[in-house]
């Protein structure tokens, strides 16, 4: 009985077992990696504009800005 193919299986299996498991992507897996990414940086992007829109609306409405507004313009309605 040929053991080759065991013996070969087996060390596969001790690497995956240990974190090697490279291999190459198949064209479907990286179109599917892509189209991810792209979605992950128009979130990323979306949250970064409301993180600064909401930091914005806060300095606005804040105590110390409304304050300076008033003494700069003569009036609070600034924004």
């Amino acid at each position: 009985m040929d053991s080759g193919w065991s013996k070969e299986f087996l060390e596969a299996g001790k690497k995956r077992l240990a974190g090697d498991t490279a291999r190459a992507a198949t064209a479907d897996e990286v179109k599917d990696l892509r189209r991810e990414a792209g979605a992950l940086k128009e979130v990323g992007a979306d949250l970064v504009l409301e993180n600064r829109l909401l930091k914005a609306q806060d300095l606005i409405t804040s105590p110390a800005y409304t304050s300076w507004a008033i003494w700069t313009t003569g009036s609070a309605a600034v924004a």
